[in-house]
This record gives structure tokens, sequence and C-alpha cells, in this order.
């Protein structure tokens, strides 16, 4: 019943398009896009949360993207999506201040449940995630749950099964790194009370490392921009 309700607000919302303003009318093709998901209209779900959905609400049209594909079997681009979402985003609890921010978690922590079998156990310290698409999709969790020395580890495992995610500057996974390191070594968060100091010094040494890295490869590709900027002066 509920959710035939929402169905049919969505709908009258997307009917209203002459006479909504352009920016308000993109929340209504999410409501849409969401509404077709629940009522498994998979590919009309993407075809919208990809569309003209796709701008609002943060992170939640990836979400439903992601879910929506899992649902569908393309398991692999799911999780793929789920992780690049769940380090483009501050996922802390106080950082979720506001109405919209909780939505944003709410289908997190669905497309999570859904696609990360193995969270309870990784929460309980029972399992560690094998594969870089589970690590980073777990770093949001990690957030949230105020577990620095957890993403730090999840990020130091990601960066050494694969270098070259430190080259993604969007991403910033090495500066990301780093932050979590930083926090671990000041003992800030509910898993770092406990570190000794030795282990405080060597994520301290950690986060250093990364930063310079870091820099050096920013100064890098500053100094390359640099000189294409005189290349094409002078020609």
């Amino acid at each position: 019943m509920e959710l035939r309700k929402a169905v049919l607000l969505a709908d009258r919302a997307e009917a209203a398009k002459s006479s909504t303003e352009p920016w308000v009318y993109q929340y209504f093709l999410f409501a849409k896009g969401l509404a077709e998901y629940r009522q498994g209209r998979f590919d009309a779900a993407i075809a919208l949360m990809e569309g003209g959905a796709s701008k609002v609400m943060g992170p939640c049209p990836r979400l439903v993207v992601a879910m929506a594909k899992y649902q569908k079997g393309d398991v692999e681009a799911a999780r793929k999506l789920l992780a690049a979402t769940a380090v483009s985003f501050d996922w802390s609890a106080p950082e979720a201040d506001r109405r919209d921010t909780w939505i944003w978690h709410i289908l997190r922590r669905e497309a999570e449940q859904m696609m990360l079998p193995n969270l309870p156990a990784f929460l309980s310290v029972t399992y560690w995630p094998r594969d870089n698409d589970e690590r980073l999709a777990l770093i949001g969790v990690c957030q949230f749950n105020d577990l620095p020395v957890r993403a730090a580890r999840l990020y130091a495992d990601a960066l050494a099964a694969a270098p070259d995610l430190a080259d993604d500057q969007t991403a910033t996974h090495r500066f990301n790194a780093a932050h979590f390191a930083a926090l671990a070594a000041h003992g800030r968060g509910q898993d770092a009370h406990a570190l000794g100091d030795a282990e405080r010094s060597r994520w301290r040494a950690r986060a250093r490392a990364w930063l310079r890295a870091d820099l050096a490869a920013m100064a890098a590709q500053f100094s390359a921009q640099q000189i294409g900027s005189r290349f094409e002066k002078a020609s």
C-alpha cells in the first residue's frame, strides 16, 4: 500500500514538468527513479538515475544504480560503483546533520547489506576483505563507525594491491589514506584509543610518507601543465 502511494506521488510529480522549476524537477525525477527501482524496473531506474536525476541527492543516484545493476546480475559493475561511491563522500556520523544526508546513509546501508555479505563479520573483526572493490566499499562503514585504523589498513592494502590507485588525483585515495593514518596516529577513533606508542608512530610515519608522495605527484603534475602551457604559447 505504501509503495503504491509513493509510486502515484512520483508519477504525479514527474507529470508536472511544465509547471516546475528545472532544479526542482530533478528531485522529482529522483523520486520517480527510486519508485521504478522499488517496483523492480531496474533498467528504467538506471536510466533516470544516470540521466535527469544524476545531479541531485549527492551519492544517492549512484547507490540506486549500483543496487539496480546488482539486481540485474551485473555484480562486478555494482560492486565497483559502490566502492567508488563509498570513497567519494564523508560518511562520518557528525556530518549526518540534516534530512537529505540521512537519506544518503539509509541508501548506503541498504546497498552495503545487499552487496557486502561479510559486513557483520568485518565489524566484529572476524573477517578481512580480499579484493579492492570490497576494501574501498567498506570505507564508508569505517567512517560512520569511527574506525580510522581499519580504514587506514583498508587503504594500505588497496594501494599495495593496485599502486596505480594513488595516481588518481580526482579520487584522492592516497590523501584519504594519510587522513585516516593521521587519526590513528593521534589515537582518535573507536579503534585507535588502545594503540601503543610504537603502532601510533608507524601510522604517523606512513601518513607522512603518503602525504609526501601526494605532494610530489601534484608538483609533477603542475610542472607538466606549466610546460604544456608554455609550449602552447610558443607555438
